[in-house]
């Protein structure tokens, strides 16, 4: 027998080392969806001084909205009776008119010409102050939050004066660009009726009118993905109004399915991080209700009470507060999918 064949079976074995798994580093662009949201809920829990930004941004609704008193109110005016008043008229030359509608036209009659030039101008004031309000309230709202998040992200914690101060010199352009793309927006919304119009009427093929919604909606989805960059770039790299919206649709051109990807799970949590919390908050005020007033032999009485409790303290505290919690979220959310997108952007 050979001693070398007995010396290397009497030998111990030599221990197997398992090949280590060692993951690939992230590429550039990557937006690693899971790491992103893991992030915006840590924010979100820890910087408690954004949940004010968030209310602010809430408050101003961050974005255009334009709301109209709709009457109501309390209103004393009451309805004339349907028994006729005495009439009070003259009949001249067999034409009747009324002592009221007489005075009310001889009123307007005397009033100068240039009043009505100055109440018109006036009104015309007072709507460009209402928008210049509305967009600087906007502005600062965006801009705030989108900053005091993506300082949040970098585990800096700053107090809300020190994000205001950040904020101001971006409130004037991000104003230049929430006017910028109102203006861009609503002559392609006239165009778009007139199609709709036109189709109706026969003029064009019925046919159309699926290709105009279809092609709406696939703008819309791009331009609001776009303008969600577009602020970010404003915001966080100081760009100019019309350069963040090109910067905007590159971006968007090149993430469109994951940011509709995001969207769609964004709406997913906001929507069950909202009323599931303000659900089980109104059940366990009820049952407790319930319990209670089965004590006093008033359930139903006790239970309402609680309900109605329970309803207060939803609108007033939980839904403002919840709500705030997810705006700041969600920032967080495309402030990281700008900042991962911009390294592709800048790399072409």
């Amino acid at each position: 027998m050979d001693p070398t064949i007995n010396k290397t079976e009497n030998s111990p074995t030599q221990p197997q080392t398992k090949p280590v798994f060692i993951p690939e580093p992230p590429k550039p662009g990557d937006w690693q969806i899971g790491q992103m949201y893991e992030n915006a809920f840590r924010v979100a829990k820890k910087f408690r001084t954004l949940w004010i930004l968030g209310l602010i941004f809430g408050a101003a609704g961050g974005g255009c909205s334009f709301q109209f008193p709709m009457g109501g109110g309390g209103s004393n005016f009451t309805a004339p009776s349907a028994s006729p008043s005495p009439a009070i008229s003259n009949k001249v030359l067999g034409a009747t008119s009324s002592i009221y509608s007489d005075s009310f036209t001889n009123i307007f009659a005397n009033i100068p010409a240039y009043i009505y030039f100055l109440i018109g101008f006036e009104l015309l004031l007072l709507i460009g102050l209402w928008f210049v309000i509305f967009y600087l309230k906007g502005a600062f709202a965006n801009v705030s939050t989108i900053i005091g998040t993506q300082k949040a992200l970098e585990d800096q914690k700053l107090t809300l004066a020190q994000i205001s101060q950040l904020s101001f010199p971006k409130i004037k352009p991000m104003a230049k660009f929430m006017a910028l793309t109102t203006l861009i927006i609503i002559p392609i919304g006239i165009i778009i009726i007139l199609l709709v119009i036109l189709a109706i009427a026969k003029i064009i093929s019925v046919f159309i009118i699926p290709i105009i919604i279809l092609t709406l909606f696939i703008f819309m989805l791009v331009w609001s993905i776009s303008l969600t960059f577009a602020q970010r770039a404003i915001s966080l790299d100081n760009s100019a109004p019309m350069s963040s919206i090109k910067i905007g649709f590159k971006m968007a051109r090149k993430k469109l399915f994951w940011a509709i990807l995001v969207g769609i799970i964004n709406n997913i949590i906001s929507g069950l991080a909202l009323f599931i919390p303000l659900i089980l908050i109104n059940i366990a005020l009820v049952a407790l209700g319930g319990l209670i007033g089965l004590l006093f032999h008033k359930a139903l009485l006790v239970m309402g009470i609680f309900l109605g409790i329970g309803l207060l303290l939803s609108m007033t505290i939980a839904l403002p507060l919840l709500s705030s919690m997810i705006i700041i979220g969600k920032t967080a959310i495309w402030n990281q999918a700008y900042t991962k997108t911009k390294e592709i952007v800048n790399g072409d």
